[in-house]
């Protein structure tokens, strides 16, 4: 079997995992098999206008906050996408904190690869895990923000070609 490349792994997070993902749990939902993706432009369905709202579920205990903002600013700088937080309970990304689930990330009302907003769900105890919090964060996010896994890791089944990186 030929070893994957940064390249493949990039379009499979980007865009395979989620039509992989979506056949493996043999989905009826016909939007699961689609990448997903902001509409950043400023008309079409779910239009955002280059701009990504975000806001937290209540009192988020110790610096998940702080946290959360450094991970969303280097999503973007990175994406050259301005996030803005907002108090209102429609913002495109929703943090909540969700005791004893572990920590979580994903996308909802998906329209021909277009999504409405993304969630994520933490964990309050994760934070006292020292060194994990960033990492976690960065995956989570990404998921938040259409992103899928590097491998289809949510079941057994392991697809030719995303086995072995270089």
């Amino acid at each position: 079997m030929p070893a994957g490349t940064i390249e493949l792994l990039a379009d499979f997070v980007r865009d395979h995992y989620w039509f992989a993902s979506a056949t493996e749990n043999e989905s009826t939902d016909t939007d699961a098999y689609d990448p997903r993706n902001f509409n950043l432009t400023s008309s079409g369905t779910y239009a955002k206008d280059g701009v990504i709202t975000y806001n937290f579920d209540g009192d988020m205990t110790g610096d998940w906050d702080h946290n959360i903002e450094v991970v969303l600013q280097m999503y973007g700088e990175i994406l050259g996408v301005e996030f803005q937080e907002v108090s209102r309970a429609n913002a495109d990304l929703r943090f909540f904190e969700d005791q004893d689930r572990g920590g979580w990330g994903n996308t909802y009302n998906i329209s021909g690869g277009i999504y409405e907003y993304g969630e994520v769900h933490l964990d309050p105890y994760r934070e006292t895990k020292p060194g994990s919090n960033y990492w976690f964060l960065l995956h989570e996010i990404g998921h938040s923000l259409g992103l899928g896994h590097s491998m289809p890791q949510n079941g057994s089944t392991v697809w030719d070609g995303f086995e072995n990186w270089d």
